[in-house]
């Protein structure tokens, strides 16, 4: 069951759909189906998912250091 929204973005992905709407449907039926089996409670959802917007924070500013420095360099 736990599958499922990696079938989904593979398979929205293979069919061409935005990529922002694919990862929506993604997030959005990876927590409707862990909720409904009970394999996590709602607190604990929350702060995996901003564990994880925070460790995407940390990635997002390394690339953009690492672009500005190779860009700035002539």
């Amino acid at each position: 069951m736990q599958i499922v929204p990696y079938i989904l973005v593979l398979i929205g992905g293979i069919a061409g759909i935005n990529v922002f709407v694919v990862l929506i449907i993604g997030i959005i039926s990876g927590t409707v189906i862990m909720l409904a089996t009970g394999n996590t409670a709602p607190y604990d959802l929350l702060t995996n998912m901003g564990s994880g917007a925070s460790g995407m924070f940390e990635t997002c500013m390394v690339a953009v250091l690492v672009a500005y420095h190779v860009c700035a360099d002539p």
